[in-house]
């Protein structure tokens, strides 16, 4: 099986709103990737394949077809097979995996790969509904209503609450962390929020109950953004002279899929998303501690604690002392007060993008750098994403 090492990446700025701008979602995809292109440092006519990753352009801006913007990013991308992927939250991930799977499987040595969502083109209850389906629409609509995913991450943290003993204030800490996180990302679409600790931790009329016990600061906002990557094989960093040992790796995965409504998974505990976990520890032939850094599914607060169990980083209930610890806190956020960072509040949920495409290559591109800045250590690093819930 082939090596996949990521030569490049590049985002967009995740505060913008595009329909005030007079663009739309081909302008992301394209300075996305042409970002990516100049990153990598290589000729767009070495580019062999392309995937875009995105949930509901359909719904959301009317246009599909979204792999036919790949040879926008430069002409002589025209003619390469491009392929689009959904998964909701996941949408981004999937096309990394989609990418990486092509060369592992020696078809071709150089892929682009582009998550990319615009969703800020209609009212707040129009745009809940069209998120709607990542759920199981048909079914879970009448019984939750409006603002349909809300109410059922609120119902997972009720879930976990009456089993687990945690409370709202432990939710809050999550919140207020990764707002925080936010101020270092010059890119983050939260970056100039300010959420105290008191704030999050209350209902107020400036943070209000969404959907007992989340309120508004325990959900992430949807987002118009981008980014992607460039995933290369082995071979192709030879024969360019990279130097490997600067260069990120992709080293393991976990895919796995489960039941779509939430009365037929078995939260908080998620086994099916906890199977894909082990499956990635065990391809990269590593162990929860020996990772450095995680970019983890936040879109809400109870999703980050429930995921950090997912992982393995805490035993099941365990997931809110491993926030209070600090742990999964930036040493610049940490000394304020007194890791890992929660990609969705402070990056924005666009939903492949909510994040929901780009989120899976903003991490993938984000240990991209770290590699590079780091070529004197070793650094695991884990995406965990897990859409619908």
């Amino acid at each position: 099986m082939n090596e996949v090492y990521i030569l490049g990446g590049g985002r967009t700025d995740f505060k913008r709103n595009l329909k005030k701008e007079g663009k739309t979602i081909r302008h992301l995809i394209i300075e996305a990737g042409k970002k990516a292109i100049d990153d990598a440092k290589i000729d767009p006519a070495e580019i062999q394949a392309g995937a875009v990753g995105n949930f509901n352009a359909g719904q959301f801006t009317k246009q599909l077809q979204l792999g036919a913007f790949i040879p926008e990013i430069d002409p002589k991308l025209r003619g390469i097979p491009t392929m689009h992927t959904e998964a909701a939250c996941a949408s981004g991930a999937l096309s990394v995996l989609l990418g990486a799977q092509w060369i592992m499987g020696g078809f071709y040595d150089v892929v682009l790969v582009v998550g990319a969502e615009q969703q800020k083109t209609m009212s707040s209850l129009d745009g809940s509904d069209v998120l709607g389906a990542a759920a199981d629409y048909h079914n879970e609509k009448p019984e939750y209503g409006d603002f349909m995913f809300p109410k059922l991450f609120g119902r997972i943290a009720q879930i976990y609450i009456e089993k687990y003993g945690a409370s709202e204030a432990d939710l809050a800490q999550v919140a207020w962390k990764n707002y925080a996180h936010a101020k270092l990302n010059p890119l983050a679409q939260m970056r100039d929020a300010d959420l105290t600790l008191d704030c999050a931790s209350q209902v107020s009329d400036k943070n209000p109950s969404v959907a007992p016990p989340l309120k508004v600061s325990d959900c992430s906002q949807i987002t118009d953004g981008a980014a992607s990557v460039i995933l290369v094989s082995e071979k192709y960093t030879d024969e360019i002279g990279a130097d490997k040992s600067k260069t990120a790796r992709l080293i393991g995965y976990g895919h796995t899929t489960d039941y779509l409504p939430l009365d037929k998974k078995d939260a908080p505990t998620f086994s099916t998303a906890r199977k894909a976990a082990e499956k990635a520890f065990t391809m990269a032939n590593l162990k929860p501690r020996d990772m450095q850094g995680a970019e983890v599914h936040d879109c809400f607060s109870i999703t980050e604690i429930v995921a950090c169990e997912i992982l393995g980083f805490a035993e099941p209930g365990k997931g809110v002392e491993l926030v209070k610890s600090g742990a999964t806190t930036l040493p610049q956020v940490r000394n304020q007060k007194t890791g890992e960072r929660g990609r969705w509040f402070d990056c924005g949920w666009p939903s492949g993008r909510r994040d929901r495409c780009a989120s899976g290559i903003r991490s993938v591109s984000a240990a991209h750098r770290t590699g590079r800045r780091s070529p004197d250590r070793k650094r695991e690093k884990i995406s965990h994403l897990q859409h619908g819930r």
